[in-house]
């Protein structure tokens, strides 16, 4: 494999301090190649032999990257990769290296992107389509051997947060608690759920980050993190309806058993979504902490079906629209409407938490299956959702009856 970078000649002096500087050797007689930190090497200087022939090895070039020079391939991770191709079905033309340290592949047939995805996850790697048609940049995914130290205080800060959202709205620190395992229980069923179709589809999940909104209901939201980087826009689509249909269900449920505890009032007034009245209509519910949890988790449902990236809501929206651009601003825009709708300083973090998470978003990020033909299931999903629990204050804690006049159902009925 020769000439694999474009040989740029450089001053060691120059650029050493802004650049880390890498060493191509290449056989003289086969097609071995191997990168190194660059020592002080000089071009075509002999450095060894060939662990494959025997051969000379040769100083290829020097060349100068922003990469870490353990980015860089070696020449059995590169025939790993050209393995991996063919075993899920590409037909690979020709190959290169380049100065960042990704392999750029070109292939003649394509193959099964979700099968490439998966072997490729299982040797380090992670692709995405080139620039060119026939194409595909892959690169190693290095992933940090610790967790981040504040993962495990967000998760416990959900049940902390909810248990102070009870205590508001009974003034009990009894049915606080009773309310905060109930929304706790939605919430990581949640998060579980989505745990559970991120391993199914390969991604190797880690611990979620969890988003709470201080201080009701406790958390809204986690994002999905993984020790594979996601490739197939479908499997994050599956993330995202898996935990969707597990809030939506497991918040109903609960919702429901409300009707099987006596009542205990509510301070507050909040307002009924479609669903919820549907439901408490049907089965006179009464007020109590288990169906106020179950009304908060069809809040929090609703809120995470929003298309915010890289929320459920934004992971369906990826798949369908293809373009994080229009992702970017339908998050924006639910944010808006969300800082709108909801009290205002609880809307204030999570507009600042959403808007940082979702300006990350890499501009050019573009997922192997990104031509395929969709499934349309999770959109309906979506629409029913948005549809269903849309109310007009998912937390219903804005004067509005001294705004504009609701009509009289959407008062919370039970809670009279």
């Amino acid at each position: 494999m020769r000439r694999q970078l474009p040989i740029e000649p450089v001053s060691t002096e120059e650029v050493e301090e802004e650049y880390n500087l890498v060493t191509l050797l290449a056989c003289s007689e086969c097609d071995y190649f191997r990168f190194k930190e660059h020592e002080g090497e000089v071009v075509y200087e002999r450095r060894g032999r060939c662990p494959e022939c025997g051969s000379d090895l040769i100083v290829e070039g020097v060349f100068r990257t922003e990469a870490d020079p353990g980015a860089f391939p070696d020449y059995e991770e590169v025939k790993r990769v050209l393995r991996a191709l063919e075993e899920a079905g590409y037909e690979a033309e020709d190959h290169r290296v380049l100065e960042d340290g990704s392999i750029e592949l070109r292939y003649e047939r394509r193959g099964d992107p979700r099968e490439l995805a998966r072997r490729l996850g299982e040797l380090g790697f992670a692709a995405e389509p080139g620039e060119e048609a026939g194409s595909l940049r892959v690169f190693k995914h290095v992933v940090p051997k610790e967790e981040p130290g504040y993962l495990i205080p967000l998760l416990l800060s959900v049940p902390i947060f909810a248990w102070a959202g009870g205590w508001y709205a009974f003034r009990s620190a009894w049915y606080g608690l009773e309310f905060a395992v109930a929304f706790s229980a939605i919430f990581f069923a949640k998060e579980l759920a989505k745990f559970w179709a991120a391993g199914r589809e390969g991604l190797d999940p880690r611990l979620p980050l969890a988003l709470p909104v201080p201080h009701f209901p406790g958390g809204y939201s986690g994002v999905v993190r993984s020790n594979v980087r996601p490739m197939l826009a479908r499997s994050l689509c599956r993330v995202g309806a898996a935990g969707l249909s597990v809030g939506f269900l497991v918040s109903s449920a609960v919702f429901a058993l409300g009707a099987l505890h006596r009542h205990v009032p509510v301070k507050f007034k909040v307002l009924h979504s479609t669903w919820s009245l549907l439901l408490a209509s049907g089965l006179g519910l009464k007020a109590n902490p288990l169906t106020l949890a179950g009304w908060a988790g069809l809040a929090v449902t609703w809120l995470s079906a929003l298309p915010v990236y890289p929320l459920e809501g934004g992971y369906i929206m990826r798949y369908y629209l293809g373009n994080t651009g229009a992702v970017r601003w339908l998050s924006a825009l639910s944010l808006l409407v969300q800082a709108f709708l909801r009290w205002y300083h609880v809307a204030i973090v999570a507009l600042l938490v959403l808007l940082k998470i979702t300006s990350r978003i890499p501009k050019d990020r573009s997922f192997l299956d990104d031509d395929e033909r969709k499934d349309w299931g999770p959109m309906l999903l979506l629409t029913f959702i948005l549809a269903c629990l849309a109310a007009p204050a998912p937390l219903g804690l804005w004067p509005w009856d001294r705004i504009v006049s609701l009509p009289k159902e959407y008062a919370w009925l039970f809670l009279r």
